[in-house]
């Protein structure tokens, strides 16, 4: 990396952003040699976040294009490059058993380096992120005051400057939160972020998504539809939707009533972000809740809506 840099600098280019990048490829990979790389391993740095896939992509196109030139690479470790303005993402949903088996104890235990984020840290937020739905920036940077275990209540807010919205807490996450709060790598830190390292600073996105990585590894969970993504650690946003959706059919209820309570729960008031999450519920969900969707529009006007989704929408826009 340093030869690569030296040499760019040497015909005048300004690469404080290129050595930061590459500083952190070489990271996500743990530094293997050029000649280790795989495509695989390329592919999951080019669907992590932060950065477009393109700009990835034609970072890695020049490192790995100089080095073949050298004689040190025998082929580009590239995948097939995305078409520009083209978007092929679909949010991985993650079934309930690779979920049971991503935050198991042997896993995460195995898994995580404690040096940075205790186990039982990173567990507490893996399920956080399922049982909620919330963003992984919401997570990030919610404060231990914002959560109000007494009302069952939190408010989360996903940049500095964005809307604030107040959501109820569920009695499985109240007593996660409860158990986190106080284990003795919590109990110490007062006052800050609700989740934090071994030091008690905020959790860098980078690092838990590294970490994540080597979780889903460990715990075999790997796409095979053919999509290039590998899942993410934001995907557990999606698997919420879908499977509180699927959990409606199951119970009888009124999906498609419902699904405006769920985009105020979640931040998403469209309907297109919201009829997106509908189009990822199993196909066998899929045609009954068309059906029902159809039979609730041809009810007369007079007919009321779910009050509790009334009440609850209600609540969410209100605060």
């Amino acid at each position: 990396m340093r030869l690569y840099l030296a040499h760019k600098r040497s015909m005048g280019w300004q690469l404080r952003a290129m050595e930061s990048f590459l500083t952190t490829f070489s990271r996500a990979v743990r530094d293997v040699h050029l000649s280790s790389l795989t495509t695989y391993q390329v592919s999951e740095f080019l669907a992590g976040p932060k950065t477009s896939a393109h700009y990835k992509y034609e970072n890695l196109k020049q490192f790995f294009r100089y080095w073949k030139a050298r004689g040190q690479l025998d082929s580009v470790p590239l995948p097939s490059p995305i078409p520009r303005g083209h978007s092929t993402f679909v949010p991985y949903i993650y079934s309930r058993t690779e979920l049971r088996r991503m935050v198991s104890e042997s896993v995460v235990n195995s898994t995580i380096r404690p040096r940075v984020i205790d186990p039982a840290t990173f567990r507490t937020l893996l399920v956080f992120l399922y049982g909620t739905g919330v963003l992984l920036s919401e997570a990030l940077t919610l404060r231990e005051s914002a959560v109000d275990l007494k009302q069952d209540v939190m408010t989360v807010q996903r940049a500095a400057h964005a809307r604030k919205r107040t959501i109820p807490i569920g009695p499985d996450i109240h007593r996660l939160l409860t158990t986190y709060l106080e284990s003795p790598i919590r109990k110490q830190f007062k006052d800050g972020n609700l989740f934090v390292t071994r030091k008690g600073t905020p959790v860098h996105i980078a690092t838990l998504n590294a970490q994540f990585r080597v979780i889903r590894h460990n715990a075999n969970v790997v796409r095979l539809d053919g999509i290039r993504f590998q899942p993410r650690l934001h995907d557990l946003r999606s698997t919420f939707a879908v499977h509180r959706i699927a959990a409606w059919y199951e119970q009888g209820l009124d999906a498609q009533e419902l699904l405006p309570a769920l985009g105020a729960y979640l931040g998403q008031l469209g309907l297109i972000s919201m009829n997106r999450h509908l189009s990822l519920t199993p196909e066998h969900y899929r045609k009954p809740l068309a059906t029902a969707s159809r039979r609730r529009d041809s009810r007369k006007r007079g007919n009321k809506a779910n009050p509790l989704a009334a009440e609850f929408l209600r609540r969410i826009q209100n605060s």
